[in-house]
């Protein structure tokens, strides 16, 4: 079982930091925060006033693979 201690892309119950989904989306964390505010991004948010923000590693992963280019399958004629 991965530990926090042995990996250190170890990510605590499956969840993402908005800096940590930057970083792996090798982006900035403004692009990242302008994305939630588009609503392009799948986030989970709880609080109240000052919501805080985590992406589940698997929306994230099936964001991704919604968002790969898939290659042509037709043949040129």
């Amino acid at each position: 079982m991965e530990t926090q201690n042995n990996n250190p892309n170890y990510i605590v119950g499956g969840l993402m930091t908005l800096r940590e989904l930057a970083s792996y989306l090798h982006v900035t964390p403004n692009t990242v925060y302008r994305m939630v505010g588009r609503g392009e991004i799948p986030v989970v948010r709880w609080g109240g006033k000052r919501q805080t923000v985590r992406f589940r590693r698997e929306d994230i992963a099936a964001w991704l693979n919604d968002r790969a280019e898939k290659p042509n399958t037709e043949k040129n004629l």
